[in-house]
């Protein structure tokens, strides 16, 4: 008698492997491009730049996270090493410090070599991917990628790890493992002093928000969560040069979005804004003031150093009990606007009472800024104009056409408009006529 054909349908070591996707990125800070230099710098936000499913359930300028990791693996959710770029949008050379590897042009090899060398300092320096799950987010079935190089954040987020569950022993730790545990992801306001001058620093902070018993709870469940998650593979970050990171925001001779903005009164930020996430290498002077020395004892100064955020801003960082802080997308705007009434309103003897004598005046359409708003929230500047048309006068596109076509863009539609424009997209200035033929009937 014959046997019966089996039919094998899965694989062993494969088929129960579970890949949890990234879904894209959230970034720290915009960049800033200086037309008398012609250079881009990074410039820091006291808050995340979120794409737009989060900014649905954030608000657009959030400044705290509810996140979870994925897997117990820190060399996964949280991969952090010494970095080198050079001019490549390639990593080139990495190290922790005792070893590390680098790519041999000549040879087209990766090679062993000491770490650190040379390099550090001269464009090699720390860098850290965090990989969290928004477990209020509809995106349930991924993880959004968080760079930074701030030492601040890199020691912040070990500790709490540490903490939850040390590598050498995790049941000496507060839950024995930190997989698929809700945690707060917090921008901190910090005074850090490079070269001994004030600023303001928002590193990243991570933190457990749970009480004695709901630590009880979360320890019984170790055994069942590690059980499930062990099989759960996370895709790699996207490691690529900070500084040709072609998805962040870009401003044109703008001061940074911190400067005059809270993350209570911002104005809503553009499609540009929500379509991208944000990464920022400007945590460099944050890093060198690690070394510096300890802050003077005279520390409210905000008026010595004029890139620092506003005081309004650092007095207000959420609560550490509020569940999660959601800004209502139209009143925020609006309840900014009676401080700074426009320019061409002229208030009255009675100020309380001035509110009915300018029913009858229309609305400006550009009104005067007030001094909470983001200056990216106007129209686009004649510098972004001229590099606009500067790109569409090499395909013949007439000026005038242009001009016409982006009269109505804000500063973050333009940003985004020239990041397609330096990359030879000129789909925007695409037309399609629709035209109606009559077609002869036969006999």
């Amino acid at each position: 008698m014959a046997s019966a054909v089996k039919k094998y349908v899965t694989i062993a070591g494969l088929s129960d492997r579970i890949m949890i996707p990234r879904l894209g990125r959230i970034r720290l800070g915009h960049v800033d491009h200086n037309t008398s230099s012609n250079k881009t710098s990074p410039k820091e936000d006291p808050f995340f730049l979120v794409p737009k499913e989060v900014a649905e359930v954030y608000g657009e300028t959030p400044t705290e996270l509810d996140v979870m990791f994925p897997v117990n693996d820190r060399s996964i959710i949280f991969p952090q090493s010494y970095r080198y770029f050079g001019s490549s949008k390639r990593l080139l050379c990495s190290g922790n410090g005792q070893e590390g590897q680098r790519f041999n042009s000549s040879t087209l090899k990766t090679e062993l070599c000491a770490c650190p060398c040379n390099l550090l300092g001269n464009g090699c320096r720390e860098r850290a991917n965090l990989m969290v799950m928004l477990p209020k987010v509809r995106n349930q079935g991924g993880v959004y990628q968080i760079d930074t190089g701030s030492i601040h954040a890199i020691i912040a987020i070990n500790s709490t790890l540490n903490i939850l569950s040390p590598e050498d022993n995790p049941e000496r730790g507060m839950l024995g493992y930190f997989a698929m545990v809700p945690m707060k992801l917090r921008r901190v306001p910090r005074d850090i002093y490079p070269n001994g001058i004030h600023r303001k620093s928002y590193p990243l902070q991570l933190s457990l928000q749970a009480n004695d018993e709901e630590i009880a709870v979360l320890r019984t469940r170790r055994d069942e969560i590690l059980s499930k998650t062990r099989c759960w593979t996370v895709e790699e970050p996207e490691d690529e040069n900070p500084e040709m990171d072609t998805g962040a925001i870009i401003t044109i001779d703008d001061q940074p979005l911190h400067t005059h903005t809270t993350s209570a009164d911002a104005p809503p930020l553009s499609q540009a804004v929500l379509n991208t996430g944000g990464s920022t290498t400007s945590e460099q002077t944050d890093n060198a003031a690690t070394t510096a020395q300890p802050a003077p004892s005279k520390t409210t100064s905000p008026s010595a150093s004029a890139p620092s955020p506003t005081a309004s801003y650092t007095a207000a960082p959420p609560s550490p009990a509020a569940p999660v802080t959601i800004p209502p997308k139209a009143v925020a705007p609006q309840s900014a606007e009676p401080a700074s009434p426009p320019a061409d309103i002229k208030p009255t003897g009675a100020a309380q009472g001035s509110g009915t004598s300018n029913q009858g005046k229309p609305t400006p359409s550009r009104p005067a800024t007030p001094a909470s708003a983001s200056p990216l929230s106007m129209t686009l500047t004649k510098p972004q104009l001229e590099r606009i048309l500067s790109k569409t006068r090499g395909i013949k596109i007439p000026d005038d056409v242009v001009r016409t076509m982006t009269a109505t863009l804000s500063k973050r539609d333009a940003s985004e408009l020239i990041g397609k424009l330096d990359k030879q997209d000129y789909s925007f200035f695409e037309r399609t006529e629709v035209k109606e033929v009559t077609v002869p009937m036969s006999a």
